[in-house]
């Protein structure tokens, strides 16, 4: 356990975070922090954000499924078509 002061930085006060919780928690530099607090104890948890490469997987997977959903409605369309035609002749 360490101590750590408040500093007044602006309309801010600012706490340092010890070099070994950065590392343990692999924090750096912009990375965000959710403070929760219960009655006298503060609880700090970093915010994972997701990696680029695992957004870009997710936003294919609905592309695909979207693709197949357009497949589908084309499909349909073409029926619909095909039966609006077979009636009008």
């Amino acid at each position: 356990m360490e101590v750590r002061k408040i500093y007044k930085a602006g309309n801010s006060y600012v706490i340092s975070i010890p070099k070994q919780v950065i590392k343990l928690l692999n924090l750096k530099v912009g990375d965000q922090i959710l403070f929760k607090w219960q009655q006298d104890q503060v609880i700090l948890t970093p915010i994972v954000k997701k990696n680029k490469i695992e957004v870009i997987r997710q936003i294919a997977g609905c592309l695909a499924d979207q693709e197949e959903l357009v497949q589908d409605l084309l499909e349909i369309r073409e029926l619909e078509s095909d039966r609006e035609g077979t009636v009008l002749e």
